[in-house]
């Protein structure tokens, strides 16, 4: 494990480790949420896609409860059903 894994990790973790009796290697500062979003969008959009391609009936289910929220916020949309 590098360096800024490492640091990575005592950020999230550092906690649990202090709960636990562990001492960090680190003294690393948490990451910025830049860096949070940077790392979850650059680094792993791959599994995110095979996570969304996995689960389409929970996209299909949350595209319908946000057409759902939005028809009873702006009142009176028609409904949409499904093979009509």
């Amino acid at each position: 494990m590098g360096r800024r894994e490492l640091e990575t990790f005592e950020a999230v973790a550092g906690p649990m480790l202090d709960a636990c009796g562990y001492r960090r290697a680190t003294e690393a500062m948490p990451p910025s949420r830049v860096e949070q979003i940077a790392e979850r969008v650059l680094r792993h959009p791959p599994r995110k896609a095979a996570a969304m391609l996995r689960n389409g009936a929970g996209i299909a289910e949350g595209i319908e409860r946000a057409w759902l929220g939005w028809r009873l916020r702006l009142g009176g949309l028609p409904i949409r059903t499904a093979g009509l």
